[in-house]
């Protein structure tokens, strides 16, 4: 159980994204909302979640050691991998089309 936990840690913006996203997603699926429309709010936030989970797919956890300094190198450096750009496009669209009825509504 331990090991599931420590994957769920919110180091990084796309982790952060990913929750917010979902705590908003589930917000407007289940209250009526003032002042913004629903469908609108869910549509924003389903693409910031898309485009959350695209951007965890391109930043895999690489390591390398460095024989000659003796060292360990470490990270989640971006490598774009086509999942993960496809799921930012349709992020991208979702949060475009959301802010369209948006501020169609608004206004």
């Amino acid at each position: 159980m331990g090991e599931i936990l420590k994957n769920l840690s919110l180091e990084y913006w796309y982790k952060m994204l990913i929750l917010a996203c979902f705590g908003l997603f589930v917000l407007s699926i289940t209250v009526p909302l003032q002042g913004i429309p629903n469908a609108a709010l869910a549509l924003i936030s389903m693409g910031g979640f898309f485009i959350g989970m695209g951007e965890w797919i391109n930043h895999p956890y690489r390591e390398r050691i460095h024989l000659e300094r003796n060292i360990k190198i470490f990270g989640h450096p971006r490598s774009p991998k086509f999942g993960g750009l496809a799921l930012d496009v349709v992020g991208a669209i979702a949060v475009i089309w959301g802010a369209w009825k948006l501020i169609r509504a608004l206004s």
